[in-house]
């Protein structure tokens, strides 16, 4: 079963970020930085059962700041997991990933600056979301 667990206090947390950092190094995308900013922001991991999947999310109420998940792990759903058990409606995507976005059923709205994409309503999507089970930690 997959679950979101959301972090609290994670810019306290030096394991967790280097543990992220150290696979944000060994993957070919990602930001290779420790310069995120994490107050005021949501932070979520993934888990399925017991394991932690090499994945997560940071988001602001209903926008993406970063979607991650390692290469070794795409194509399983997890993104798409992530994206609608949190309602996210607006996303700040990096170019190499319009794509996934536009397949996931967001526009794009601006690019000054950054590429910024909207979710276009879906009633059969909204419907259709099951239960969402976001756990604290």
């Amino acid at each position: 079963m997959l679950t979101l667990v959301k972090l609290k206090n994670i810019s306290n947390n030096e394991e967790i970020i280097n543990w992220l950092i150290n696979l944000l190094k060994e993957s070919k995308s990602g930001p290779l930085t420790k310069e995120i900013n994490f107050p005021n922001k949501n932070f979520f991991i993934l888990k399925k059962d017991d394991t932690i999947i090499p994945a997560y999310i940071f988001c602001k109420k209903d926008e993406a700041i970063v979607l991650w998940v390692h290469e070794t792990c795409r194509r399983n759903g997890y993104a798409k997991f992530m994206i609608n058990t949190l309602g996210i409606n607006y996303a700040i995507a990096a170019p190499e990933s319009f794509i996934f976005w536009s397949k996931m059923g967001f526009k794009k709205i601006s690019t000054i600056g950054v590429l910024r994409m909207k979710r276009e309503k879906d009633d059969k999507r909204d419907k259709n979301i099951n239960k969402r089970e976001i756990k604290n930690d």
